[in-house]
């Protein structure tokens, strides 16, 4: 490590955690077990001037940078529900695309333009989000695994983002940002589309159960963010963390349904900025830190993958500056 992360700017903490949450949603214009049973986590870490895509043990032990590019954006990964391969955003070419590779990153392809990709249950297709131009919004599309025959979902001046596919493959759930965040469900043939409820300008990051029974979520406060659930039908709502003064977001449930990952800075307040992995039973919400350091882990999802060899990497963060454009003083 080093040393301690400054804070932006002089501002609080908690804003520049919200910036980089901010910059995951809005930087738009992001299963079947196989053979192992012990999974690895797969997120992507805000650096010095760059995000890069890394992988860990499930017990946050050895890391490894499946990206490796100094200076470039690498974001949301997405495991294919058979553990092969990660879609994945990125800047590489200069314009925001969506990338495949292997989970030993290797063979990485590009297979369209557009960010923050959800795979379909039988990994032929993928839902993501693409812009309309600066300012102008964002829509939901659906393209197959090779990046042809792709087709709208969603149409209108506002923006949708966070797309996630329900494990029967009927549904998508989505982030639509008005004139506040709602989470939404619509068939994956545009039709029937439905506001789930919730507070205006309040939830974000909708995440299915495996059983398809239930949508974890963060909902934002004043003060503080916090994991939620509720059931696919928006009832049976239930906050799960309850941290003062910290952020506790972006959930992402255990194959099994009965562990969330999540991203939080409940750890970190004190020292500025910076989010760690952390996990804990998807019904008690006690959650234990997984990794830690001076950066933003952000979208922790676990991958099943049958030969991964995961070789151990120092990681040595600082802040980054430049996001103060995102708005944090």
């Amino acid at each position: 490590m080093n040393g301690q992360a400054p804070k932006l700017g002089g501002g609080t903490p908690r804003r520049a955690f919200l910036a980089a949450y901010a910059f995951t949603v809005f930087a738009v214009h992001a299963p079947a077990a196989s053979a192992t049973e012990r999974p690895l986590i797969v997120f992507w870490l805000l650096g010095d001037m760059a995000a890069d895509i890394y992988v860990m043990d499930e017990d946050g032990g050895r890391l490894e940078d499946l990206t490796r590019m100094p200076r470039a954006l690498n974001q949301w990964p997405a495991p294919s529900p058979d553990g092969k391969q990660i879609a994945f955003t990125s800047r590489r070419d200069g314009d925001r695309a969506i990338y495949t590779m292997d989970t030993d990153g290797d063979d990485v392809t590009r297979i369209g333009q557009g960010g923050q990709a959800s795979w379909s249950p039988d990994g032929e297709q993928l839902v993501f989000v693409r812009g309309r131009g600066p300012g102008n919004g964002a829509d939901l599309f659906i393209m197959d695994r090779n990046g042809r025959e792709t087709r709208g979902l969603t149409d209108r001046a506002t923006l949708d983002a966070d797309p996630a596919w329900s494990p029967d493959g009927r549904r998508i759930a989505f982030v639509h940002y008005g004139v506040g965040s709602s989470i939404h469900v619509i068939g994956t043939d545009g039709r029937d589309e439905r506001t789930l409820p919730g507070p205006p300008a309040r939830d974000a990051a909708p995440a299915w159960s495996p059983d398809g029974t239930r949508i974890g979520f963060t909902r934002f406060g004043d003060r503080s963010a916090d994991i939620y659930t509720m059931s696919a039908a928006g009832r049976s709502v239930r906050g799960i963390t309850d941290t003062p003064d910290a952020d506790e977001m972006q959930p992402s449930w255990s194959p099994d349904g009965r562990r969330l990952l999540f991203a939080s800075n409940a750890e970190n307040r004190e020292r500025g900025a910076g989010a760690d992995v952390y996990v804990m039973d998807a019904d008690r919400g006690e959650g234990v830190r997984l990794l830690a350091h001076n950066g933003y882990a952000l979208d922790p999802r676990w991958i099943y993958e049958r030969t991964m060899a995961v070789s151990p990497v120092g990681l040595s963060m600082r802040m980054w500056g430049w996001l103060k454009v995102l708005g944090a003083p």
